[in-house]
């Protein structure tokens, strides 16, 4: 089941808490694509921001866009970005090996941001956050 339902069908928990914040989600993105993009990129300002990125979300038009070897009069894009979303009844339930696994749906080169929703904030710290960071610098193409 990976569709969004307004009546989920699962029994655990934090199946259901993510289903909600998906259509939480969903439900704004109809409702008014602008106020998405805002709460987006609050959410991720930081993220981006302590990686080094200009993060930027949705439709990106220019001029006059320098390609190298020429400058092109228009230029339309959208950065190409993924988010996954892990959910836990406890954020001492998140581990470095599923969270190195879950990284694994991202390409260096697209980024992406993984949401770990938890009651609490999720403390990961020493060695499980080398793990992590090894395992991304390591495995991502």
């Amino acid at each position: 089941m990976t569709e969004v339902h307004y009546f989920p069908r699962y029994s655990q928990r934090e199946n259901f808490e993510t289903n909600n914040t998906l259509l939480l989600f969903h439900r704004l993105y109809n409702y008014n694509r602008f106020r998405f993009e805002k709460l987006l990129s609050d959410l991720l300002r930081n993220a981006a921001t302590e990686a080094g990125n200009a993060f930027t979300l949705g439709l990106q038009i220019k001029q006059q866009v320098g390609t190298g070897a020429s400058v092109v009069n228009g230029y339309l894009y959208q950065d190409s970005f993924r988010i996954a979303i892990e959910t836990k009844r406890s954020a001492g339930a998140f581990t470095a090996d599923q969270i190195a696994r879950h990284l694994t749906g991202f390409s260096q080169a697209s980024g992406g941001f993984l949401f770990l929703l938890s009651p609490e904030r999720a403390q990961i710290t020493g060695k499980d956050w080398e793990d992590v960071n090894y395992f991304k610098n390591s495995h991502l193409p």
